[in-house]
């Protein structure tokens, strides 16, 4: 894992063509505000959705 410190306005480019952009917009109350840039076929979750909906998934799927 590849740890950085950066600031509010600062950002990070990813993809060989840096494609995606990813911006630090406010950091307050121990929150940390993010901001993506990326075209429209790039998919962007939350981590804590794609759990729920993979544990969900296999939930309905056991009852089936």
């Amino acid at each position: 894992m590849l740890t950085l410190t950066r600031s509010p306005g600062e950002g990070l480019l990813f993809g060989d063509e840096g494609e995606i952009q990813m911006v630090i917009l406010d950091v307050s109350r121990g929150q940390v505000k993010l901001g993506f840039k990326a075209p429209p076929s790039t998919r962007i979750e939350r981590k804590e959705l794609r759990q729920f909906s993979k544990k969900t998934r296999s939930t309905n799927t056991a009852k089936a």
